[in-house]
């Protein structure tokens, strides 16, 4: 009986152990409504997204907020397993899973948490409006520092500056009165109104990029291939149900 007692207790602490327990980093920077950092926590859509699909696998998943070249950084190194969320670029992809590879051309990926686009501020005295050609861009050209955005502008020529914090861009393009700024359009909406800048700045209905966002594993981490596929697909199983996305959306 003892025995039998015994090998009861080893088999439920087995179970235990063999729990997925994952280790992500967040961007704290102001990307609202899809990731932000609040009184050292993360949150956001994309966060609330992937905690209901660690939920439903029982799996025990940690978020951490941290600078974005950090969160990068340290999830190369290995001491992330995950990063929620990035788009994908080919140098991030030698450091990190992805799942799939991009395919230039197609905006969309099946396996994103979700697509977002990219849009241009201006000061309205500008009398600017973006119809699609980089070139005619305000100078400077200002966007949050590590972002995957500056890399497609620099690697067309389009020189562009850096802050850590999205506020500080709009606060030096709104107060110049000159320049331009790069934006997903959820967080330049936020700014806009915390700001109270609607009669100062402008923006382009037309956007400058769409990207997909997801859930990267840094190649250093335990999680087998197999759990990485899993927690993939039920982050799609998540946001293709209309009730339960609605619902995760509309805390924001």
């Amino acid at each position: 009986m003892k025995v039998i007692f015994i090998a009861v207790i080893l088999f439920y602490t087995n179970l235990v152990f063999a729990q997925v327990q994952l280790k992500i980093c967040t961007d704290a920077s102001t990307w609202y409504p899809f990731t932000f950092e609040k009184d050292g926590i993360s949150k956001g859509i994309h966060i609330d997204l992937v905690k209901q699909a660690c939920e439903k696998l029982n799996w025990r998943c940690s978020f951490k907020p941290l600078p974005w070249k950090r969160c990068l950084q340290e999830s190369f190194q290995g001491k992330y397993d995950a990063i929620v969320s990035a788009s994908y670029t080919g140098q991030r992809a030698k450091h990190l899973y992805y799942p799939e590879i991009i395919v230039p051309g197609v905006k969309k990926s099946k396996w994103r948490i979700t697509q977002l686009e990219y849009i241009v501020v201006t000061h309205p005295s500008l009398k600017y409006k973006f119809t699609g050609d980089l070139s005619t861009l305000p100078k400077p050209i200002r966007a949050p520092l590590g972002y995957s955005i500056v890399d497609d502008l620099r690697e067309k020529g389009i020189e562009v500056l850096t802050d850590q914090k999205a506020e500080t861009n709009f606060i030096k393009v709104i107060k110049a009165k000159r320049g331009s700024i790069i934006s997903p359009h959820g967080t330049a909406k936020l700014l806009i109104d915390k700001f109270n800048l609607d009669a100062s700045t402008q923006i382009h209905e037309k956007p400058i990029a769409s990207k997909s966002y997801f859930m990267p594993f840094s190649k250093k981490t335990k999680a087998l291939q197999k759990q990485r596929i899993e927690i993939w697909k039920t982050i799609i199983s998540i946001r293709e149900n209309q009730e339960l996305y609605n619902k995760i959306i509309s805390s924001y």
